[in-house]
């Protein structure tokens, strides 16, 4: 008799436990899944269990595909030691510097490489998360940054990506929304600037062909916004070696923006290239004037001094 009670009482208390733990709100869910996540990263030990149990009862919930996201992405990832010549990687400094037999600088980077299918599996999540919540920029900016990790000196998919989205803003005017919040009127400009300075720093044909890319397209659509005019001057600069070219871009920019702080100093590498030294002076006066750092002004205006 003591047996079947006991059975009995603990029926009840899983029939009181179960219905409870299923009806958790989204909130709760993202809670657990957060302080799981902050213990043991991404995909550690519990997390899997706390977003299945969270896809069943939410299966459109947006923040939970994001989790998925993130979940597949970790352990799509691996890494590995890159061994280059190179100096400068991807826009990164070295791990460390060592030199070989001959002497010559051999320079080491941590590069990161993603399995196939649980990186496609990761945006499949991320494009479903997108299309619930089409205007949530955090979104294209997980797909964009994955992509653009996974394709390093070669981006394809990004540049397309970031394309599309150029045609999506113009044609729809989205009220673009960051982790939820207003985002301010210029958002969007200003993210894609961003990413094409990242190209920048990238630094392969490649890379810097997608600079281009989108930089022209910004210019047209945005000819007031000087960045992506200086864009074009760096492209020329340094992807092209044609500083003469990049000197009538920061001349036609300074023309409009008398103050702008980064044609004026690219302006100057550039004006020096070409021996151009009326330009010189020009940017060099600007950088004495606006330069942030008064280290750089000093320097422009004994720089200056010297073209006298």
């Amino acid at each position: 008799m003591m047996k079947k009670r006991l059975f009995t009482v603990l029926v009840l208390l899983s029939a009181a436990v179960l219905p409870a733990a299923a009806q958790l709100s989204s909130a709760e869910y993202k809670e657990r899944y957060d302080r799981q996540v902050r213990a043991v990263g991404y995909a550690g030990l519990g997390v899997e269990t706390i977003l299945e149990r969270w896809g069943n009862v939410y299966p459109d919930d947006p923040d939970m595909l994001e989790g998925r996201f993130f979940f597949d992405l970790t352990r799509a990832r691996s890494t590995k030691m890159l061994r280059t010549s190179k100096s400068g990687y991807m826009g990164r400094e070295p791990l460390m510097a060592l030199k070989d037999s001959t002497g010559a600088p051999v320079y080491f980077y941590e590069e990161e490489f993603y399995d196939d299918s649980l990186f496609n599996s990761a945006l499949r999540f991320l494009d479903r998360a997108a299309s619930l919540r089409p205007d949530e920029f955090l979104y294209r900016s997980h797909m964009l940054n994955a992509q653009i990790a996974r394709e390093k000196e070669d981006p394809v998919l990004s540049v397309e990506e970031l394309d599309a989205l150029i045609s999506y803003d113009k044609a729809r005017h989205p009220a673009w929304t960051f982790r939820g919040q207003e985002t301010e009127a210029d958002f969007f400009v200003g993210a894609v600037q961003d990413y094409c300075r990242l190209y920048f720093e990238i630094g392969s044909p490649k890379s810097y062909a997608a600079l281009r890319r989108l930089s022209e397209r910004m210019t047209k659509l945005y000819p007031a916004r000087m960045e992506f005019q200086n864009n074009m001057g760096s492209y020329w600069r340094t992807a092209e070696k044609n500083p003469k070219k990049a000197v009538a871009i920061y001349k036609k920019v300074l023309s409009r923006d008398k103050d702008n702080y980064m044609a004026a100093k690219n302006g100057y590498l550039a004006a020096r290239s070409t021996g151009d030294r009326k330009f010189q002076k020009t940017c060099l006066e600007t950088l004495s004037r606006v330069s942030p750092q008064e280290t750089e002004r000093l320097s422009a205006e004994a720089l200056l001094q010297s073209l006298k």
